[in-house]
């Protein structure tokens, strides 16, 4: 082994030791799938700042509580304070709350002899969301056509 190897091998092995740290920032979330009006806690790995990708869909408060806000998806980009080129971020789905109590309340079970019928389902689901448009209606009949 000549000295300019050993001199090499060295340096190799120092250097090694001096390797920077990769940091990771890590974000996760209590809920993915909201109901409008809902919230989900945000955690991350370190101090961050966040910021909503769809403002019509979801807002985020600066302790990352993500609250629903309208149908449909979007995602919150948490920044790390410390190193603003490190950032995670998590997809939320939001569903409208009548189509949700809607979904809940229809789902298929297995037919008993005291079972009402689904026409019998969907005038108590009516009721009981008070639903007054025609539009809200007509999407929870779609809803239960489906699941036919």
């Amino acid at each position: 082994m000549t000295i300019r190897s050993a001199f090499k091998s060295m340096f190799a092995w120092f250097a090694g030791l001096f390797t920077p740290e990769v940091k990771t920032m890590n974000l996760s979330a209590s809920l993915t799938a909201l109901i409008v009006g809902a919230t989900a806690q945000l955690t991350a790995s370190e101090g961050a700042t966040f910021a909503s990708g769809n403002p019509a869909v979801l807002t985020v408060d600066a302790n990352g509580l993500v609250t629903a806000v309208g149908a449909g998806s979007a995602s919150i980009v948490a920044t790390s304070t410390a190193d603003a080129a490190q950032t995670a971020s998590v997809t939320f789905t939001v569903t409208a709350a009548a189509l949700a109590v809607a979904v809940a309340a229809v789902e298929p079970a297995a037919p008993t002899a005291a079972e009402p019928t689904e026409l019998e389902k969907l005038e108590a689901l009516i009721e009981k969301l008070e639903v007054t448009t025609v539009k809200e209606v007509k999407a929870i009949i779609g809803y239960i056509r489906a699941l036919a």
